[in-house]
């Protein structure tokens, strides 16, 4: 090996070793998402803490579900059995992600209404998502709902909401004095 080789060798070592710990574990993890088998995915405990009302562990399955992945094939009926299990709960984000579901399936029965309850429920729990979602779902039909609910996600962080809150003061000022 050449001195000038040799140099760009040690060079690159160099900077391998100052990689941050997380960005190789998330290197890792991405090979398990895509499926790869690197790593195997072991998910008996997820299940058992599932079954066991951890509303957190049903949330990830539900999510898993949802996607296909971790060790599980894609399943929109247990994907909404477990976001529901874990909404009952009171999982904020299972409230969300199962409300929006109910709306983009069609394999999910009954959807609207129960999708209208999940999200309103997660909005009156400070949820800026579901908030937002429910500004959006207003809008022109009822401004005065649509504004409020923007006005809260605004204020709850979302990052969205106050663009098209913007655009709906813009167009009626008097919604929003």
């Amino acid at each position: 090996m050449s001195s000038e080789t040799e140099k760009r060798y040690v060079k690159s070592l160099t900077r391998l070793q100052r990689l941050p710990v997380f960005f190789i574990l998330t290197v890792m993890l991405w090979f398990e998402v895509l499926g790869s088998g690197c790593l195997a995915f072991d998910n008996a405990h997820l299940f058992e803490d599932a079954e066991a009302g951890d509303r957190e562990a049903q949330y990830t399955l539900a999510q898993l579900y949802q996607k296909g992945q971790g060790g599980v094939d894609k399943n929109i009926k247990q994907a909404a059995l477990w976001f529901r299990r874990a909404a009952e709960s009171g999982h904020e984000d299972s409230m969300y992600s199962l409300a929006m579901l109910l709306l983009a399936d069609k394999t999910v029965n009954g959807q609207r209404v129960e999708s209208y309850h999940w999200l309103k429920k997660a909005a009156d729990a400070d949820h800026a998502d579901s908030q937002y979602a429910l500004g959006r779902a207003y809008g022109a039909g009822e401004p005065e709902r649509s504004v409020y609910w923007l006005k809260q996600a605004v204020l709850n962080g979302h990052k969205d909401a106050s663009i098209f809150l913007n655009e709906l003061c813009e167009a009626e000022p008097a919604l929003c004095d």
